[in-house]
């Protein structure tokens, strides 16, 4: 059995010219393309969804919880964390609400890798709703503080040395779409709250390699991701950015799956 964490603000975005409802989106999409029988889902609000956002989702089983956000700045890693609370599963997929799946056994392929324990954390080729890829792994140390290789490059690109085509070890994939463990979770003390938007997936692999973990990304899963749906579009947090640097220091200049000959200035692996 796995669980799909879906938190979520309720949100609708513009795409491909008409508003679409986020949520249900996401909802019915899951269920109308997963193969894999042994699932649930576990949507996490803030107590205020639409009435027709709620009518939308009913007619899909599933359980819903409600995170009420307290005063201050919003924290995604304590919404997750919440959220994670409420899974009874060892495995489960954290998944946005602004995921669009294509493969139909995404859940399979994830699993495929996820059932072994050396492995934390698997990731998945997303890409933007024209086809641009949007994430085949992440580095760190590259344009900062880590970033999505070939971020916006053609979908056909096969990366560096083919590796956007091929399953891979990488330090980081994203938590957009990533499947992982309660064992894993559990060792990495989840999404770090002072990291409240940005990196809390990047320090969360970074964790779990620490522990001795692998974390795998498979091109064998994909899915549309409308990046900036659910946040808009958005500066990263420089709060986030001198927390990871203070807390990771020289770990981040040098990823052990980036060849060191290669830009740590650009994100399409040219020479240095």
């Amino acid at each position: 059995m796995v669980t799909v964490v879906i938190p979520s603000a309720g949100r609708s975005a513009e795409q491909r010219g008409s508003i679409v409802d986020l949520l249900a989106q996401a909802v019915q999409n899951i269920a109308a393309r997963t193969t894999w029988p042994h699932y649930k889902i576990l949507v996490v609000d803030n107590g205020d969804l639409k009435p027709e956002t709620l009518a939308a989702i009913d007619r899909i089983p599933h359980q819903r919880v409600s995170y009420r956000l307290p005063p201050g700045p919003f924290n995604f890693s304590r919404k997750l964390n919440f959220a994670v609370s409420h899974c009874d599963t060892e495995l489960f997929v954290i998944y946005n609400d602004d995921i669009e799946m294509i493969t139909p056994n995404w859940i399979e392929g994830l699993l495929e890798f996820a059932q072994d324990p050396s492995i934390g954390a698997v990731g998945c080729k997303l890409m933007f709703p024209d086809g641009r890829l949007q994430h085949v792994g992440v580095v760190t140390g590259v344009n900062g503080v880590a970033a999505h290789l070939f971020h916006q490059a053609p979908g056909y690109s096969g990366g560096w040395n083919g590796g956007s085509m091929m399953v891979r070890n990488y330090s980081v994939v994203t938590g957009a779409v990533m499947m992982t463990t309660r064992a894993a979770w559990d060792r990495g003390n989840g999404f770090d709250e002072q990291l409240r938007i940005d990196f809390n997936d990047v320090d969360y692999c970074l964790k779990l390699r620490q522990a001795g973990y692998r974390i795998v990304y498979t091109p064998y899963v994909e899915a549309f991701h409308h990046e900036s749906g659910s946040f808009g579009a958005r500066q990263q947090n420089p709060d986030d950015i001198a927390n990871m640097q203070r807390k990771w220091g020289e770990a981040l200049t040098r990823d052990p799956y980036y060849n060191p000959n290669l830009t740590k200035d650009h994100i399409d692996c040219r020479p240095a």
